[in-house]
């Protein structure tokens, strides 16, 4: 992530990707399939937390990764 974040926000990402400084790290899943089982508690911790915004970097591929990305898509819109 080249792009400054703002203070008062989340990070959704495979544990690959690192953390900006000062930005909130919901999780940090391993694999598509911790991904998908962390995804909603971890938009819950940052609602708990009332950042601002939440960053998500959904997984690449098909299959779980394609479903993930569309869920996410239908949520944001």
């Amino acid at each position: 992530m080249s792009q400054v974040l703002s203070a008062n926000s989340g990070l959704l990402a495979l544990s690959q990707i690192s953390t900006p400084a000062g930005v909130h790290r919901l999780a940090a899943p391993n694999s598509v399939e911790d991904f998908a089982h962390e995804l909603y508690s971890a938009l819950r911790a940052g609602d708990d937390l009332n950042l601002k915004t939440i960053y998500v970097v959904p997984p690449l591929g098909t299959g779980l990764a394609q479903a993930i990305t569309d869920r996410l898509e239908r949520a944001a819109f």
